[in-house]
């Protein structure tokens, strides 16, 4: 019975871990947006404003880190091949 427990919690852990790694960058900081206000209801931390700046950053940029949203996007590269005949 205990074996069987801990094989389901494995489980279940691993799918929740890969569920969020795969979520996109937007949905994961609304749900943890939605998951801080709800521990902050229940009686968690107060809220931190420089982690709220910074989640709000990061939903400026593609999904989670902001390193490039202030470079401009790269110049398309055309390949051409020339056949020898």
């Amino acid at each position: 019975m205990l074996d069987d427990f801990l094989v389901f919690a494995a489980v279940a852990w691993a799918t929740a871990y890969a569920s969020w790694r795969l979520l996109p960058g937007g949905w994961r900081a609304a749900l943890g947006d939605a998951a801080a206000s709800l521990a902050q209801r229940l009686g968690g931390a107060a809220a931190d404003p420089a982690a709220a700046r910074r989640r709000a950053s990061a939903r400026t940029a593609c999904g989670g880190c902001n390193a490039c949203a202030g470079k401009s996007t790269p110049a398309a590269v055309a390949i051409i091949r020339i056949k020898k005949r």
